[in-house]
């Protein structure tokens, strides 16, 4: 039995469809359910949540030919490479199944506007590449309002006004 210590975080991922994951959060009460939102944030010093990888978000995406990375073997996908040769829009349906997704490439690629909707899914982005795509800057206002990404690539574009 694995024990816990307060402020430690539990994601329960149910793959039947049409089930939710839960999030819970052990607090000096006892367990609690908590929303998506709250597991991935970091409160004080407590921790961010780590969430369960969809196994079938990876087979689909290595199928496609996606480049899938994790820092230890059997560890949550940390970054994504979608090639230009093998980027579909369809394909991104897919990020919702790595919530730990940090890094994701996509330079090159046919993606659009409003195809970073997607994106809304990773709560933990923090980088994105869009060298030599058609998002515009109103694609990048999409982006900034649904992501914490810090770090937008995309040195293709006019600055703003131009």
């Amino acid at each position: 039995m694995a024990t816990a210590d307060v402020g430690g975080k539990l994601h329960l991922h149910d793959p039947r469809h049409g089930l939710d994951d839960q999030y819970f959060e052990l607090r000096e009460s006892g367990l609690t359910e908590i929303t998506r939102e709250a597991f991935f944030r970091a409160e004080g010093d407590g921790p961010r949540g780590v969430a369960i990888d969809c196994k079938r978000s990876i087979f689909h995406l290595r199928q496609a030919g996606a480049r899938l990375l994790a820092r230890e073997e059997k560890g949550a996908v940390y970054a994504l490479e979608i090639k230009p040769e093998v980027f579909a829009p369809g394909l991104l349906v897919h990020l919702e199944g790595l919530p730990n997704l940090e890094q994701i490439q996509l330079s090159g690629t046919g993606i659009g506007d409003n195809d970073l909707t997607w994106l809304a899914a990773l709560p933990r982005l923090e980088g994105v590449g869009l060298n030599h795509t058609d998002v515009t800057w109103e694609g990048i206002r999409i982006l900034e309002k649904i992501s914490a990404a810090e770090l937008i690539q995309a040195d293709h574009l006019e600055p703003a006004g131009n």
